[in-house]
Formats: structure tokens, C-alpha cells, sequence
């Protein structure tokens, strides 16, 4: 599933496989909506494994017991 976000740096560092657009830009978000309907999405599987691989339940609880064991 495709990701539209805004482009802000706080999206951009979590992962690279969504489509931005530019922030308080309502046509620009209509915009990357619509083209993401007529193209589709050909990272799709990549941005699926990645979501999966960082933020699946089993990474998180892996990531907190790293912190909390030092």
C-alpha cells in the first residue's frame, strides 16, 4: 500500500518508499493522490518489507529491550 506523506523531515528519515508532496499543499497532495492512482506504485513491495522489517512488533520489542538492557 502506498504512502502519500507530507515533506517534512520527520517523514523523510522513516523511510524513503512513500510519494511527498510538498507540506500545506493541498493541490500538491491531490496531485500525489492522483498520481499514485494512475500509475500505481512500483515500490510497493519495497516499502512493505521495510515497514514490516522496522516496524513489525517483533523489530519494536526488539529495539526496546535494547534499550533497556543497556
Amino acid at each position: 500500500m502506498p504512502v502519500v506523506a507530507s515533506d517534512i523531515p520527520e517523514l523523510r528519515e522513516l523511510s524513503e518508499n512513500m510519494v511527498f508532496f510538498r507540506a500545506g499543499d493541498p493541490r500538491a497532495l491531490a496531485e500525489a493522490i492522483s498520481r499514485v492512482l494512475a500509475e500505481g506504485f512500483p515500490r510497493a513491495a519495497a516499502a512493505r518489507e521495510e515497514v514490516e522489517r522496522t516496524y513489525s512488533w517483533r523489530s519494536v520489542y526488539a529495539r526496546y529491550l535494547e534499550v533497556y538492557r543497556g
